[in-house]
């Protein structure tokens, strides 16, 4: 976000929920709004894993009370994700030894037993797990259906989501939540060129090979976008195609 500001980026991935932290100028954007973004559309589901092994004997979110738990590079979407669901579960960072650490050294921390669990916002399989996963018996935390309801209600941005058994080897689907990955723009972009590379993603999602390519259809794309502006050109394809906010 601070790159589009800057001009320093024309385009950029993004979490829904910090795109409208920056549209509105709060959290780490507090008082700093900033105001020459609009989106091209939402893309699939990045979701709140809570990660620790079986060895570390954590089996909820409580149970992190005290622990090392990595949340996240600081100013990262994951640092806020993670604030937001200790919250309503009644802790704080206080309550834990919180530690600033990307996903690749999260995962890293917790190969080498430097830290107990870790907040990871990513689509699912995530590489930083998948490859603590070959090594270790890996647990994601689940968040019970009353805390899912409590936090969708305060912060609205937030969808139920499950992680599917098999993934990283767990033996059985965990509950949990998502934001959604999003592809932001500068305001100023030509509208014809936001058109046509609009047009690229959603005409050919049948050649997408990830995983989550299932995700990206044009009748989903402007999903969780929230007050958020769709650029022009996104918004002339998506028009096209019957689609509207």
């Amino acid at each position: 976000m601070e790159t589009l500001r800057a001009g320093e980026a024309e385009i950029a991935f993004s979490q829904t929920d910090i795109a409208a932290y920056a549209l509105k100028g709060t959290e780490m954007f507090d008082g700093k709004p900033i105001d020459n973004i609009m989106a091209i559309s939402s893309l699939y589901p990045e979701t709140v894993q809570i990660v620790t092994t079986a060895k570390s004997g954590i089996k909820s979110i409580e149970d992190l009370k005290g622990k090392k738990v990595s949340v996240g590079a600081p100013g990262s979407g994951a640092y806020i994700n993670a604030m937001q669901i200790l919250e309503i579960h009644g802790l704080s960072e206080k309550d834990i030894k919180g530690q600033n650490l990307s996903f690749d050294e999260s995962a890293e921390g917790i190969q080498a037993g430097n830290i107990d669990a870790a907040f990871i916002t990513a689509g699912t399989p995530t590489g930083a797990v998948e490859a603590l996963s070959v090594q270790n018996d890996i647990m994601v935390l689940p968040i019970a259906e009353d805390k899912i309801q409590a936090l969708v209600k305060k912060y609205p941005y937030y969808a139920e989501d499950t992680i599917p058994s098999g993934t990283y080897k767990i033996k059985s689907e965990v509950k949990t939540v998502a934001v959604k990955a999003m592809l932001v723009v500068t305001k100023d972009l030509d509208e014809d060129l936001v058109y046509e590379m609009t047009k690229a993603v959603y005409d050919n999602t049948d050649q997408i090979t990830h995983a989550k390519g299932k995700f990206l259809t044009a009748e989903t794309a402007l999903e969780g976008l929230g007050d958020m502006e769709v650029h022009p050109g996104a918004a002339k394809y998506f028009k096209e195609k019957g689609v509207s906010k």
